[in-house]
């Protein structure tokens, strides 16, 4: 009989069930009753048992995301793009989970994704109030956190999205814009919530109030419709806006709105979009952006998770980076009541 059905049977008999019934908690099977499961999973716990991978491993590393359409992101595709190359010159692969189904999860997380027969895992996009990146840490399972951030022993690496936010935000003001609008994605996310308060510290710094109805939420599938309905509202409840920070991903969105609003990009209002792409820089006029070092993040992750993958010494360390981010300065943005200038003229 194969060591792993010795293990099994003796997991079986420890919980008083038999070893087909340890086998379908092992597989998440939905036919077992919560207290048995429970007492399945604190045995497996106990006993330190790992029913795969036991003897070797797998060259592949899980990578999970937020939504289907999470690709249509400039950040998410650029992030993906550089953990790819770095895999593949590491002699590894990636294979994409979603985190919804992390999050409804009730068996053991290390044994779980080593059923999916990953050797370690890089989560983008998981929520401030999520539980399963620190379940994971404490499982021991060589990890990486990209833009969220956890205490020790979860591994982390971000943008520093509050000082991006801020820079933005006061260069704006240098230009003489008071009335600054700003879309948002979901305050769900660690990043959207340290804009909001670089974005707030920087209005009151100039001694301008915050006004919660100038910071907007895109709320729908379909990012492009969402970015022009809320622009459109704002220009209707929010008079007098000459002054725009919004994501990179909803742009086609934002010019569809200014066009129908005869307004121009820098004439009428200025324009500061969030992340940057070469969309961004090739775009007429050129879009001033705040640039966060997406392929370093990529790259990064993907080291760090193979470094605890081959090394104890390396997977005992806690990782907890901050990237700097980069504002730069384009066509888009010019002083309020002026001559349009270029991005070359802004640097003088």
């Amino acid at each position: 009989m194969s060591g792993h059905r010795r293990n099994i049977r003796a997991i079986a008999e420890i919980c008083e069930v038999s070893p087909a019934t340890v086998s379908r908690v092992l597989n998440n099977k939905p036919d077992v009753s919560d207290q048995i499961r429970k007492k399945i999973l604190d045995a497996i716990k106990e006993h330190n048992y790992s029913p795969r991978l036991s003897v070797s491993q797998t060259e592949i590393l899980g990578v999970t995301l937020e939504y289907s359409r999470a690709f249509s992101s400039p950040y998410v595709s650029a992030i993906f793009e550089s953990m790819e190359d770095t895999a593949f010159d590491l002699g590894y692969d990636l294979l994409i989970l979603r985190n919804e189904k992390l999050r409804r999860l009730v068996d053991d997380y290390s044994i779980f994704l080593r059923r999916k027969m990953l050797s370690g895992i890089i989560i983008l996009l998981s929520k401030i109030e999520d539980t399963f990146p620190v379940d994971i840490a404490q499982a021991g399972f060589p990890h990486m956190v990209i833009g969220n951030r956890f205490d020790p022993p979860v591994n982390w690496i971000g943008g520093d999205c509050y000082t991006g936010m801020y820079e933005a935000t006061r260069y704006l003001i240098s230009l003489g814009h008071s009335r600054i609008a700003y879309i948002r994605h979901s305050p769900l996310y660690w990043d959207n919530q340290q804009r909001v308060r670089g974005y707030r510290d920087a209005l009151e710094q100039a001694n301008i109030p915050f006004a919660e109805n100038m910071v907007r939420e895109l709320v729908g599938e379909d990012v492009i419709a969402a970015a022009y309905n809320t622009l459109n509202n704002l220009f209707y409840s929010c008079p007098g806006i000459t002054a725009l920070i919004t994501p990179n991903w909803d742009m086609l969105g934002i010019y569809e709105c200014l066009r129908e609003h005869g307004l121009r990009i820098p004439d009428d209002i200025s324009v500061v979009a969030l992340d940057d792409s070469p969309d961004m820089e090739h775009a007429s006029p050129s879009i001033t952006t705040v640039a966060q070092r997406i392929q370093q993040m990529g790259e990064f992750a993907v080291r760090e998770v193979v470094k605890q993958i081959e090394s104890p010494e390396e997977a005992a360390k806690i990782r907890r980076v901050v990237l700097p981010t980069e504002l730069i300065i384009r066509e888009s943005t010019r002083p309020l009541n002026s001559g349009v200038i270029t991005a070359s003229a802004a640097h003088n």
